[in-house]
């Protein structure tokens, strides 16, 4: 069965095709940021937390002598 789209048909059709085509930049950004959030905030605050465990276990390991 064939028939005409009407305006309303193809706005919508249009309306779909764009945002089909901004998910994977939408996506890409977001990862973007997620990954620079953890290179910037959380693997520094890793690093000094590691550093705090190895001081309390230092200090652990000298009282429990």
């Amino acid at each position: 069965m064939y028939y005409a789209m009407g305006d309303e048909d193809k706005k919508r059709t249009d309306r779909e095709a764009l945002i089909m085509k901004w998910i994977p930049r939408i996506s890409l950004i977001i990862g973007i940021c997620a990954f620079i959030f953890q290179v910037t905030v959380l693997y520094p605050w890793h690093l000094e937390l590691s550093a705090q465990f190895a001081e309390l276990a230092k200090m652990v390991k000298n009282s429990a002598r």
